[in-house]
């Protein structure tokens, strides 16, 4: 019998659409029985369960679900095919990341906070990388495979920029010594290079033929821009990197012990499947481990010495006594890079190859303030170094105290260097009409390019210092080590990666390029081959030189400070460059502003000569209503974000009170069941 109400007679449609009844084998009853039944569960199961008032919904609706079913179907199937698609392009993306293997093998034997430096270097590089390409297409291209155009007679201004220029002359020299030496001063012929500034044109470029009607590129007006666009460019990127930082910083948190817990248990990664990666993530892991390890044992004993007043009051002492005499030394290399470059302003402009004087001792001289501030740089982070350790700080705010220190120390040289070449040279009277210096001042034509040549031996004499210390320094000390049995020896052992050090480098060079590229537009690229070679530089120096640090550190966690002192840095070292471009009248001689009062005039310049409603749309967009609401604007939404990270912070604090009274509360339970029942139930 049949128990579904249906006969024995099945309908079977075949294949030319008919429909015909044909008697099912008993033996097929109770399989046909099962099949419905289990049909009609599934049904049930989808629809959910069955009111008392409910209907089957209509013909349409159910076509409807159906169709929506296997849209749902296909949007799984390319949702997995587009997770996929997306887990191939990161293993690429991997695979060919620049230094990817390199910064690898790195944190395997120094740890994560050593790679950090590495990671902060490899970033450097790209901005560079951009700075250099917008710089290069700009200013270079443009001089490089066009024609300039004369300067037109019509200007008020053209017959002293004609003379001017006339007289900026540079004597080129046939000694091979002194052209070696020109190469790391930045005179003779590399004063007329692309390098400096007052190597290009201050007029218009014509791109195409002169005659017919071609494009008028305004290279004044497209030099200024392109400096804007690099500052600009560098602050969004500082802002996107450092915001990356932070978040991270913030994940990481307060080192607590179930952190501790789901490092141990869940933070092997068991698809490593070559011994080398596995060997490098387990050293990993246990930098890690040891860094926390030892940032707690360090506050467990400075806690416990603390406890009595007079240990209080004695380290606070201490402090005070530390910072003063940092100050004393800040205050003391900033008189010394100052009256270093006095002099050398001053004995150069008397002393010269031309009257007499030895080439080499003139070029110890020109190098005398790069030589002071480079030696400042290297010994006094050192001393900083040694009586912080005084203080009994944790080693994440050793690091970044160190960094706070050192970096006002590299900064305040560099501006007290410009603050002098400005005195000595820029705003130094009397001078003549095309703005050269004359009488008691030093004998500069173009002050412009005299600025660039300052900063250009900066760099090289900070490039020398870096690639020295870790051949001269780090790996003889490292073969010592290894191979030398004296006591005194094995006491001082291979010299440490000095993390704040090596950072501080970073920033300082960078803002030596900051400082400068509007003097020397092709610092970028010299920086991107400088980057370069420092970069496998210190990857031999962390692998095989210096030993790991003492007390290693959470890179996690001072990462983001590492852009906040970059970002403090590009802004000491733009201001120069802005109050060059808008208050110090240029060199009429040399340069693209020459014939200018202020750089920033060419802006202005080139509105006038576009339409009317274009020039009332930069008076409008320029004028003090609108740019102090889009700085109150801007002001208000700093507000609001501090606001909102603060209140996120809390909530975050009170998430983890939260969690930890649960935690114990579940605890307690537990024990009371256990003294309940006499039996573990866990």
């Amino acid at each position: 019998m049949n128990r579904i109400g249906h006969s024995d007679m099945t309908s079977i449609k075949s294949y030319d659409g008919t429909t015909k009844e044909s008697a099912s084998p008993v033996s097929n009853t109770y399989i046909s029985e099962a099949r419905l039944r289990r049909k009609s569960m599934m049904v049930t199961e989808k629809r959910g369960p069955i009111g008392l008032f409910h209907k089957t919904p209509p013909l349409s609706k159910r076509i409807r679900d159906l169709h929506n079913c296997g849209k749902g179907e296909s949007y799984e199937k390319h949702s997995r095919r587009w997770v996929k698609c997306k887990l191939a392009c990161k293993n690429i993306s991997q695979t060919i990341e620049l230094w990817g293997g390199n910064l690898r093998s790195i944190e395997g034997h120094q740890g994560t906070g050593v790679v950090s430096f590495f990671v902060l270097l490899r970033w450097l590089f790209g901005l560079n990388i951009v700075l250099c390409l917008i710089t290069f297409f700009f200013v270079n291209v443009p001089v490089i495979f066009f024609n300039e155009e004369v300067y037109s007679t019509s200007l008020p201004a053209y017959s002293l920029v004609q003379t001017c220029t006339n007289n900026y002359t540079v004597t080129l020299s046939s000694d091979p010594l002194q052209q070696f030496l020109d190469f790391f001063l930045g005179t003779g012929w590399m004063e007329k290079s692309y390098l400096f500034y007052g190597f290009y044109t201050g007029s218009g470029i014509y791109v195409g033929d002169k005659n017919a009607v071609g494009f008028f590129y305004n290279f004044p007006l497209l030099y200024l821009l392109a400096i804007v666009g690099c500052m600009l460019i560098s602050v969004f990127m500082m802002a996107n990197h450092s915001i990356s930082a932070f978040r991270k910083s913030l994940l990481s948190g307060e080192v607590t012990n179930m952190e501790y817990i789901t490092m141990i248990f869940c933070g092997w990664d068991y698809s490593l499947s070559d011994e080398r990666n596995a060997q490098i993530k387990s050293r990993n892991f246990k930098y890690v481990l040891n860094s926390d390890i030892q940032d707690q044992k360090f506050l467990k004993q400075r806690n416990d010495k603390m406890k009595s007043c007079g240990s209080r009051c004695g380290l606070y002492m201490i402090r005070i006594l530390v910072n003063i005499f940092v100050l004393i030394c800040l205050a003391g290399a900033a008189c010394s890079i100052y009256y270093t470059s006095v002099f050398s302003s001053e004995w150069t402009a008397k002393n010269t190859v031309a009257n007499g004087t030895d080439q080499i001792l003139v070029f110890i001289v020109e190098f005398l303030p790069s030589i002071v501030i480079t030696v400042l740089n290297a010994v006094l982070p050192l001393v900083f170094e040694l009586v912080i350790q005084l203080e009994h700080y944790t080693q994440e705010f050793v690091i970044k105290l160190s960094l706070i220190r050192t970096v006002f120390l590299k900064l305040s040289s560099l501006i007290i260097l410009v603050v002098s070449i400005y005195q000595g040279v820029i705003s130094c009277e009397p001078k003549d009409v095309c703005r050269s210096t004359i009488d008691t001042c030093p004998n500069v034509t173009c002050w412009e390019t005299y600025v660039g040549q300052e900063l250009y031996k900066l760099v090289i004499i900070d490039f020398v210092v870096i690639i020295g210390k870790v051949f001269i320094v780090e790996f003889p000390r490292r073969l010592l080590a290894n191979k030398c049995s004296w006591r005194f020896i094995k006491w001082l052992g291979p010299a440490e990666f000095e993390i704040p050090v090596n950072v501080l480098d970073l920033v300082y060079g960078q803002s030596i390029c900051w400082l400068g590229f509007y003097f020397a537009p092709l610092f970028p690229a010299i920086y991107v081959i400088k980057l370069t070679v420092i970069f496998y530089t210190k990857m031999l120096s962390a692998l095989y030189a210096c030993a790991p640090p003492n007390r290693p550190y959470r890179a996690a966690r001072t990462n983001s400070f590492f852009m906040i002192v970059l970002i403090l840095a590009f802004f000491m070292c733009c201001f120069p460059v802005i109050y060059s471009i808008a208050n110090v009248q240029p060199s009429h001689g040399c340069g693209p502003f020459r014939g200018t009062f202020f750089p920033y005039t060419v802006i202005p310049d080139s509105i006038a000569t576009l339409p009317n409603g274009a020039q009332q749309a930069y008076n409008i967009l320029t004028s003090p209503a609108v740019t102090a609401s889009f700085i109150i604007i801007l002001l208000l939404l700093l507000y609001f974000c501090s606001n909102m990270r603060v209140a996120h912070q809390k909530r975050n604090k009170i998430l983890r009170q939260k969690f930890e009274t649960e935690s114990r509360d579940r605890q307690y339970i537990l024990n009371q069941l256990k003294q309940e029942t006499g039996k573990n139930r866990v």
